[in-house]
């Protein structure tokens, strides 16, 4: 994870000079944004699992997830 956003960040810095190829820098933005919402939805999974474990649950429910406030620390 941590190798695919160094390439991505150093895609995005060598793109965004001027004269750069305007569609390879939206590339790499987007594909950044996809793996920051990847991350994103680990967390939202980790703290659902943990909030299962917690109440002696077998399995997570959408409805568990859904109820995850995500700017709970």
């Amino acid at each position: 994870y941590y190798m695919v956003v160094e390439t991505i960040e150093r895609d995005i810095r060598k793109h965004a000079q001027l004269g750069g190829n305007p569609v390879q820098f939206i590339e790499s933005i987007n594909r950044m944004r996809t793996l920051m919402s990847l991350g994103w939805m680990r967390s939202m999974l980790i703290k659902a699992a943990t909030n299962a474990r917690e109440r002696g649950y077998k399995r997570i429910d959408i409805e568990q997830i859904v109820n995850i406030d995500p700017f709970d620390e």
